[in-house]
This record gives structure tokens, sequence and C-alpha cells, in this order.
């Protein structure tokens, strides 16, 4: 199924309340206004404190659904502040906020639970990878943001700031505030659910096998190191992923490649491969600017089993079959790699992929004593649930079964319908 977006879910406001006394402000069981065209969130003194409701119709999301990541889309306008905030989804549902919102959802004790954030830190600009404002930005669902997601009805989150939930008065004189277009405003750039699900079935399971691991090329020239023909360092077990560099250490330009190995055997010549998707468990994360771990292809021959200095060649692997941006890689949870159908699985017999930033791909140098790296667990972890696992659904051969993944976007609009 494509990319959807849905235009009918016309809910979406924010509301404001203010007193000159803070706490009354704080706990008040209304608010003063709402409106959807532009939302604020944040804290002024006043005192002002602004709350936002989004709701999307996430209806046609198929109940069976099993949601894998989520992000939460607006458009920023503007924000300013005395102190860093950070923007927090709680949860209030099935009652709050009402559809459609009222000021009486103001209420601080209808919403609860932290089902994702980001911090103002992030729209500074400071940083590669930062927003951009004006501009889009988003907030990651975390594995209990997902469970806020009303599977077959309306999706209700409630976005406030750290500070407001917590009840700390602004300091001033600036205030603490962020603005974005709501779903009436004029420049059209209505807030959207992204979600990514996969419906479940009877699927193959293929483990993987030992001897994963990484091999890093490391040299005082980034261009020497990512594409020297044979790796300086063949490691076993964790699997990093990335590049860095690691200024003032000799050899301080660090390209590592990911390799891992699946036990295929079980699937039979003549299969067609449906849907495939590569499930790995986070370990570690280091990220300065945001790019694709992306899954590539071997030729004919390589890497081997177990790993040579040779199999760092970046000319063996040319192919890019599916990628997860990090900044939707989780720590301690499963990242999902969905693949194309064009990846060319071995019957019969093991199939081995290599995992590469997307920088290292196109060749983009890390930045001055910067670290683009994550890793994930391998073949060595006691702990074998968090084992990298590849899951297919296929035709043929076995006849095995597995879920397929959408993704699909939920779009705010106004209250007409």
């Amino acid at each position: 199924m494509p990319a959807t977006n849905y235009t009918d879910a016309t809910r979406s406001a924010s509301i404001r309340k203010s007193n000159a006394v803070y706490n009354t402000a704080w706990i008040a069981a209304a608010g003063d206004s709402l409106t959807q065209n532009i939302m604020t969130m944040g804290q002024a003194l006043g005192y002002q404190i602004d709350r936002v409701m989004f709701e999307f119709d996430t209806s046609a999301l198929p109940v069976t659904a099993q949601i894998v990541y989520a992000r939460l889309w607006f458009y920023c306008l503007g924000y300013t502040y005395q102190q860093n905030y950070i923007l927090t989804i709680m949860n209030g549902q099935p009652t709050y906020p009402h559809d459609p919102v009222v000021v009486g959802d103001y209420d601080k004790s209808f919403y609860a639970g932290n089902g994702g954030a980001v911090s103002t830190f992030k729209f500074r600009g400071i940083n590669p990878g930062d927003f951009s404002v004006p501009g889009w930005a988003y907030i990651v669902l975390s594995t209990t943001g997902l469970g806020y997601i009303n599977v077959g009805g309306i999706t209700k989150l409630c976005v406030k700031s750290d500070k407001d939930i917590s009840g700390t008065p602004p300091p001033g004189p600036t205030a603490d505030q962020m603005t974005m277009e709501g779903p009436i405003h004029a420049g059209g750039h209505k807030p959207y659910l992204e979600i990514g699900y996969i419906t479940p079935g009877t699927f193959g399971t293929y483990q993987v096998m030992n001897g994963c691991g990484f091999i890093g090329g490391y040299n005082n020239t980034y261009a020497t190191a990512r594409t020297e023909a044979n790796g300086d360092d063949v490691e076993p077990g964790e699997i990093f992923v990335g590049q860095a560099d690691v200024t003032p250490w000799p050899g301080h330009y660090h390209v590592d490649r990911g390799f891992v190995f699946f036990d295929t055997r079980a699937l039979q010549p003549g299969s067609s491969i449906i849907d495939s998707v590569v499930q790995l468990y986070g370990k570690s994360y280091s990220v300065n600017t945001s790019y694709d771990i992306t899954v590539q292809e071997a030729i004919a021959g390589a890497p081997n089993n177990p790993l040579v200095a040779s199999d760092f060649n970046y000319l063996n692997y040319t192919k890019s079959r599916g990628t997860l941006n990090t900044s939707l890689f989780k720590l301690e949870d499963w990242n999902y790699i969905f693949l194309t159908n064009y990846m060319a699985f071995v019957p019969c017999g093991i199939t081995p992929m290599v995992l590469r930033s997307s920088k290292d791909i196109s060749g983009t140098q890390p930045g001055f004593m910067a670290t683009d790296m994550v890793s994930f667990y391998s073949s060595d972890e006691p702990d074998v649930t968090k084992h990298p696992q590849l899951v297919l659904t296929f035709a043929g051969g076995r006849q095995l079964l597995a879920p397929p993944q959408y993704s699909l976007t939920w779009e705010a609009g106004s209250f007409g319908r």
C-alpha cells in the first residue's frame, strides 16, 4: 500500500490559560481560549500557559496492524526561550481531549505518560541535522507512545512543555514558547501523523549465524579510510555501522561497516519473495548528524565467513536494498529495515548482508571530532532474544507467509467537514 495522506481529521488545536498567579493558571480546569490557526505550546510571564492537542483520524489503520514506528510532524513557525525546554507527548485517551477540542481539555490532570519527546536544542541550528526554523519538525513516538495510537479510531495526543508538566514557572523575561501552523493556517502545512506498520500473519523467520561483526577502516585521510581494499580492524561480535573523526588519535578517520549472515538453508529454490524485513536489536547510539543505515547486497564470493580484511572493500557492495534513518533508531529495542523485493536471498544456503552508513556510501566526510555511529547486538550475545533475524514472506517453495509492511500518513485539517 503506498503512503497516504488523510485530510479529513479536522480537530487539532492549542488551548491557552492566562492568570497573574502562575499556580492558578497551571491547575486551572479550563483554558480561556483555543485556536486552530497559529498554535502555541509553552509558557510565558504574565502568566500564560499553552498546551497543544493533536487529533488524527486513524480509523483506516487495520485493527490487526502491528505498529513499528510513528512520528508526529508539525510545521514550526518560530520559538523563543529563556531556558531549554522539552516538547513531550502525553496521553489522555479515551476521553481527553474531546473530539472536537474544547477549552475544558486544558486540565492538566487529564494527561499522563511520556510517549516521545524532543528538546528545543534540536531547533537552534547549531548542529548538523537540527531542524530549520521555520520548517518541518517531528517528535518520534517511543514504544510507550506507539501504544497511544488508536487503531481503527481517532488518535488524540497532548503535547506540553516539560516545564509545564513539572509546574516550573518561566523565569522570564523571554517566553519559553513555540508556535506552529494549525490546521486552518493559510500556510497549508497541516500537522500529520506518520505511521509504519506490518500486518500479522504466518511467516518464516531465519536465524542469524555466527561470524557477524564489523570491519573498520582507519586513516588520517578520510578518502583512504573509506576506499582501502583491506580493512584495518576485523571484529566479530557487536555490529557497528557509521563513521567518526577521533582527532587527535592516529588514523583518526574511522569508517565501520557491519556484516550479518542469515541461515536461509530452509528457503527452497524457485521461491518468490513477497516481503522481507531485517530485525536488529539496538545496542549503542552516538549520532551527531542523522544518516541512513543501509543494507547492501554483496557480489558473488563476498563477504567471507569468518570475515577477513578484504571484505571491507566497498567495491564488493553496490546494491542498496533497504534503509533505516538513525532518527528512528531504538536503543534496547527492535529496529526494522524493510527490504526491496530485489534483494538476492540464497536458497538452501547462507545469505550475507553488509550494513553501511549512507554517508559512507556517498563519501561524505564526518565533521571535525564528530561521531555518527550506531551498533546492534550480534550472534555472540548471550541473550538470544536480541539476535538479528530475517523475516520473509514468499510464494513457491515452502509457501511460508510473512507480514507485509505499509506506511500511512494521517493529516490534520480544520473543524469544517
